[in-house]
């Protein structure tokens, strides 16, 4: 799993369910490395998924959203567009919420990460 930037002109691409295709930067901004948990929560009626952070993590997306408010980023697991989103306030806690998703796929995304944060890098795809 992972968080990449979407560019434009991106060396890395992908599909999204739509079928269109995302540009991604090469590297990306997190990976499972950086994940220490996650869990699943009813927020504002709708499922989402909480995922916490270390200290280099949290410190990574907090000066990256800080100055890049209006850029794009794509959650990826397992060569799949999990969902994309515009940064539209700077992150300024150790985690953040990924979401709206259905149960199951939220429940599944926790498990993993919960099974694996903090051990793996991910391959660029």
């Amino acid at each position: 799993m992972e968080f990449v930037v979407v560019d434009d002109h991106g060396p890395r691409t992908i599909a999204e369910p739509n079928g269109k295709v995302l540009h991604l930067k090469a590297a990306p901004l997190l990976t499972m490395r950086d994940f220490t948990g996650a869990n699943v929560t009813l927020t504002e009626n709708q499922i989402v998924l909480n995922v916490d952070l270390d200290r280099d993590g949290a410190q990574r997306i907090r000066q990256f959203s800080k100055n890049n408010v209006g850029t794009k980023i794509a959650f990826i697991a397992d060569g799949e567009v999990i969902k994309t989103a515009k940064i539209l306030d700077p992150i300024q806690f150790d985690g953040f919420l990924v979401g709206p998703l259905e149960r199951a796929k939220a429940d599944a995304l926790a498990d993993a990460i919960n099974k694996n944060a903090g051990r793996a890098a991910c391959k660029p795809e």
